[in-house]
């Protein structure tokens, strides 16, 4: 699994990276605007990424809606301080699968990265 956790907030990269890692994924990329995002995407093509909504650069429901008609398959989640039903609502048209309010708790992140891991668990024991 790789994740690109996508924020201009260092500390919040950090934290999710660290969720990251503590969940066993080690294959996490970091931008710190909406155009370092888009251009690392298509290298790595991650499944996952969490994506701030209010970036330098390139808002995250620009952003949003590039991904996703790049590689349909990227499940995005959208991060942000802004609680407006309005943003939530152009995020998940943008094609954002999900909307978690900041400050957010680790369980929020990790509810996420459940799934991949238990996959991956699934096929080592097979």
């Amino acid at each position: 699994m790789t994740i690109l956790i996508v924020d201009d907030a260092l500390f919040i990269r950090e934290i999710i990276h660290q969720i990251c890692l503590d969940e066993g994924i080690s294959s996490v990329f970091e931008a710190s605007d909406g155009e370092q995002a888009l251009s690392l995407f298509p290298q790595i093509k991650p499944n996952l990424v969490f994506l701030d909504l209010v970036l330098p650069l390139k808002n995250g429901i620009e952003v949003a809606m590039e991904m996703k008609s790049k590689y349909l398959a990227t499940q995005i989640v959208a991060l942000s301080t802004l609680d407006d039903e309005n943003i939530k609502q152009k995020a998940l048209q943008a094609g954002c699968m999900e909307f978690i309010n900041k400050p957010f708790k680790k369980k929020d992140i990790q509810k996420f990265l459940t799934p991949w891991k238990e996959r991956r668990e699934t096929n080592e024991n097979v």
